[in-house]
């Protein structure tokens, strides 16, 4: 399991699931914030997930009125490249 959580966690597959994440985050707040500083935010991503030191942020509750009134509970974009980091990895296996 060592070994593939390393494989997992290589920088470029950060980077993919980046990717994957901003196609349809691209123009929100956060993920503006995170791409100004994307390089530094990728590599210290790739560091706290290689030293099992990350941690998720709070997410943020807001209202929706349409098509019906519901709360949503919104990840921080950082955290939303992990989903899709662990989706990428997981998602082989349950096909």
């Amino acid at each position: 399991m060592q070994q593939d959580t390393h494989s997992l966690f290589r920088l470029e597959n950060i980077y993919r699931a980046y990717r994957q994440c901003r196609r349809r985050k691209r123009n929100t707040f956060n993920a503006l914030i995170f791409e100004q500083n994307l390089e530094e935010n990728l590599l210290e991503l790739h560091e706290t997930l290689n030293n099992r030191s990350y941690t998720p942020k709070p997410s943020i509750a807001f209202l929706v009125e349409k098509p019906k009134r519901r709360e949503i509970f919104a990840a921080d974009f950082r955290d939303r490249v992990v989903h899709h980091l662990l989706v990428n990895y997981m998602e082989p296996q349950w096909e």
